[in-house]
């Protein structure tokens, strides 16, 4: 059984540990917030390329999207992050066609 000491809440030492991951955690999720920060200005200037793509693509008789460059891109992302990367790239893609 342990012991829990006079006043009942356990060892400073494990109270001690408990904040020092807390910590850690707020830490770690701040770092998460600045890479999301970052993504997302990589996403919206992405975003911009890609239309500018796209009125290219339309000023010259084309389709503003191509299938076959969408599948190179969801590959890429497979390749790199395992199955889901084709998710991610499939949400990428229809954020940076610029529909609505």
């Amino acid at each position: 059984m342990p012991s829990h000491g006079a006043n009942g809440r356990g060892d400073v030492g494990t109270r001690l540990a408990s904040v020092a991951r807390m910590t850690d955690v707020v830490a770690l999720r701040a770092r998460i917030d600045e890479l999301d920060t970052r993504l997302l200005e990589l996403v919206r200037e992405r975003r911009e390329v890609s239309r500018e793509i796209q009125a290219v693509r339309t000023a010259a008789g084309d389709t503003t999207v191509s299938p076959a460059r969408e599948q190179q891109i969801r590959q890429a992302y497979a390749d790199a992050l395992g199955e889901h990367g084709a998710d991610l790239a499939a949400a990428v893609l229809v954020v940076c066609r610029g529909r609505h």
